[in-house]
C-alpha cells in the first residue's frame, strides 16, 4: 500500500516557499501596477519622453526598495531566530541566496520589470512613430542587459546585509556605512588621475561598446553571484569566504580586459581595481586576527583579509608606473587602514568602522581647504 502512495512534487525549496508566504502580498503587487497605470494615464499624445522618465524613475525607486526589503527580511528572520534554524536545514547556500534575492524583494522586482518594459517600449515607439526611423539595435541591446545589472546589484545588497551582528569593531552592513564606503572609493579613483583609463568604459565604435557592455555585465553578474553564495556559506558556518573574496578581487581587472590595449593601461587598471578591492577589504573584513590567520595559512587554510595581499600587490604595480601615483595610493589606503585600526582598538560605544570613515572624509575635506 505504501508503494502506491504518490507524493506531490516539490518544484521550489522550502526557503523559497517560506519567504513567499511572509513577504509577498497580492494587494501590494497590484498597487505597484496601479501606480504605474496612474502615471501612464497622465501622458498626453505622443510624449514618449514622459514614458521614458516613468521607466527610469521606476527602476531607480525599485533599486532603493530592493535594499530595504532585503534588509528587512533578514532583520525579521534574525529577530525570530529563523535564520539560526536554517543552518540545520538541508538547504544549500545557493538555494537560500536565490530565494532571498528573488522573493523577499519581489515587490521591487515587479516595479523594476515594469519600468524596464516601459523604457524599452518608449524607445521603440518614439523611434518608429515620432522620428520615423528604424530603432537602433545597439541601444536596444544595451537596454536588454539591464536585468544583469539589477541581479548584480541585488547580490551585492544581500552580501552586504549578511554582515549583520558583527559587533562594534567590525562592519555591520548599515546603509550609512555603504554610502560612506562608496564616497571613499570615488575619492580614491578621482585622485589617482588615471587619464588613460577615461576610455575604459566607452569608445568611438558603438558596436564595440555594446559588446564590451554585455561582456562586463555578464562577468559582473557571475562575480556577484559567487560572492553572495560564499557570503551565505560563511554566515551558515559552512566555509570561509576569505579565499573566494581574494580570488574575485585578483580577477576583478577582467571586467576591463576588453580595453587592455597596452601594458601601461593594463597596469593602471590593476592599480585601480586592487586599490578599490583593498579599501573594501579593510572596511568589511575582520582585521584583528592576523596572527591566527598566518598560522592557519601554514596549514593550507586562507583566513586572512584580502588586503594583506592586495595592498602590497597594488603598490608594487603602481611604483614602476609613477612615483606620485604610488604615493597617493599609499597615503590614501594606508591612512584609511590606520584609522580603522585606531578606532577599533579604542573600543568606543560607537561603530568603529563608521567613525573611521567619517574621520577619513572630514580629514580629506580639511586637506582640500589647505591644499586646494
Amino acid at each position: 500500500m505504501i508503494e502506491n502512495i504518490k507524493l506531490p512534487k516539490i518544484y521550489v525549496n522550502a526557503e523559497f516557499q517560506r519567504l513567499w508566504w511572509t513577504n509577498v502580498s497580492g494587494g501590494l503587487l497590484m498597487g505597484v501596477l496601479l501606480i504605474y497605470a496612474l502615471f501612464i494615464s497622465a501622458k498626453e499624445g505622443n510624449d514618449w519622453g514622459y514614458l521614458k522618465a516613468i521607466g527610469w524613475g521606476g527602476m531607480f525607486i525599485s533599486g532603493v526598495v530592493t535594499y530595504f526589503l532585503i534588509e528587512r527580511s533578514l532583520k525579521q528572520d534574525v529577530e525570530s531566530n529563523a535564520f539560526d534554524q536554517l543552518r540545520m536545514s538541508s538547504l544549500s547556500p545557493w538555494q537560500m541566496v536565490y530565494s532571498r534575492i528573488l522573493v523577499a524583494p519581489l515587490l521591487a522586482w515587479v516595479g523594476f520589470l515594469v519600468g524596464w518594459v516601459l523604457l524599452i517600449a518608449a524607445f521603440v515607439l518614439s523611434t518608429t512613430l515620432v522620428d520615423n526611423n528604424s530603432w537602433n539595435n545597439n541601444v536596444l541591446l544595451t537596454l536588454l542587459a539591464f536585468p544583469l545589472l539589477a541581479w548584480a546589484f541585488a547580490c551585492m545588497v544581500l552580501t552586504n546585509a549578511l554582515q549583520f551582528g558583527r559587533g562594534l569593531r567590525q562592519w555591520s552592513g548599515s546603509a550609512i556605512q555603504f554610502i560612506l564606503m562608496l564616497l571613499i572609493n570615488m575619492i580614491f579613483l578621482n585622485y589617482l588621475n588615471f587619464d588613460p583609463l577615461k576610455n575604459l568604459l566607452w569608445s568611438s565604435d558603438e558596436t564595440y561598446n555594446i559588446l564590451q557592455f554585455w561582456f562586463r555585465n555578464v562577468l559582473l553578474a557571475i562575480f556577484a553571484s559567487v560572492a553572495v553564495n560564499s557570503a551565505m556559506a560563511q554566515r551558515l558556518h559552512l566555509k570561509s569566504a576569505h579565499g573566494v573574496f581574494l580570488v574575485l578581487s585578483l580577477l576583478s581587472p577582467l571586467l576591463f580586459s576588453w580595453n587592455f590595449t597596452n601594458v601601461d593601461t593594463m597596469a593602471k587598471t590593476l592599480v585601480l581595481c586592487y586599490g578599490c578591492a583593498t579599501i573594501v577589504s579593510i572596511l568589511t573584513q575582520n582585521n584583528f586576527h592576523l596572527a591566527q590567520g598566518f598560522a592557519e595559512l601554514k596549514q593550507g587554510r586562507f583566513r586572512l583579509p584580502a588586503w594583506v595581499v592586495l595592498f602590497p600587490l597594488g603598490l608594487l604595480v603602481a611604483l614602476p608606473l609613477d612615483v606620485n601615483m604610488a604615493k597617493l595610493y599609499l597615503l590614501q589606503i594606508g591612512g584609511l587602514l590606520a584609522l580603522v585600526w585606531i578606532f577599533a582598538r579604542l573600543k568606543l560605544r560607537y561603530q568603529a568602522i563608521t567613525m573611521a570613515m567619517m574621520v577619513y572624509l572630514f580629514g580629506f575635506c580639511f586637506l582640500l581647504l589647505i591644499y586646494p
